[in-house]
């Protein structure tokens, strides 16, 4: 079974908790519309430090990784 762009990059902030734009965008294009979906699902937030970009995990997000995406 495979998983989703929005899964995996949902799996890496869990992993590290808060993760910088630039790495996230090794999935290219599909990274913008996922991390679109999961701040609007409320499962992620940016954050923005100085010059630098960020998104991480928020307890909706943990919570959510929890009951279905650990389950897999």
């Amino acid at each position: 079974m495979s998983l989703s762009t929005m899964q995996e990059i949902l799996i890496l902030l869990e992993d590290e908790n808060k993760v910088p734009l630039f790495r996230l965008n090794r999935w290219g294009k599909p990274a913008h519309g996922a991390l679109s979906k999961l701040k609007n699902m409320g499962l992620a937030k940016k954050e923005k430090v100085g010059d630098e970009t960020y998104y991480a995990i928020t307890s909706k997000g943990e919570e959510y990784f929890d009951n279905t995406l650990f389950r897999m």
